[in-house]
């Protein structure tokens, strides 16, 4: 069932806020397993201090209805001068369709803009084109590069590009 966007609440996590992130990341990962290189068990054993320093880094956001995660997405340094990059984006299969991940893709493009970055950069499943096509939407292009998708022998991913 679609809920109206308005519902949503996006937000960057204070550190103590890392059962909201533990949360969401580990329902992102029984959700869609194949979308993520990490593995849910992985990430469960994490202890406390892991999902502390993770919401402290200030580029991880929340989508919440009523004060429970729908959805997550991560901002991330890149190598690269002036580029910042958008990772973990994730988003209940019951918000889809509610501008849940519209208002992700915008909180981390916002934040990659104040670091200042010029451009967000994504690697995307290339199996997956309802993703491409998502990004697609938000002003993300194909690169043209790819590589292995980490931790999944036989696929890939694509990078796609935001200039900010």
């Amino acid at each position: 069932m679609n809920r109206p966007a308005g519902d949503i609440a996006v937000a960057s996590l204070a550190e103590d806020e890392w059962r909201v992130l533990r949360e969401a990341r580990l329902d992102a990962l029984a959700d869609a397993p194949e979308a993520f290189a990490a593995g849910r068990a992985q990430e469960a054993s994490h202890p406390e201090q892991y999902w502390r320093t993770l919401a402290r880094t200030g580029g991880i956001f929340v989508a919440t209805a009523g004060g429970t995660p729908v959805g997550i997405a991560a901002g991330v340094a890149r190598q690269a001068a002036g580029e910042r990059g958008l990772a973990a984006m994730w988003v209940a299969p019951s918000w889809r369709g509610t501008g849940a991940a519209d208002a992700l893709v915008a909180a981390v493009a916002t934040w990659a803009r104040a670091q200042p970055a010029r451009r967000l950069s994504l690697w995307v499943p290339a199996d997956n084109p309802r993703a491409r096509r998502f990004y697609a939407r938000q002003g993300f292009a194909l690169t043209g590069r790819s590589r292995p998708f980490p931790g999944r022998p036989g696929r890939r991913v694509q990078e796609m590009i935001l200039d900010l």
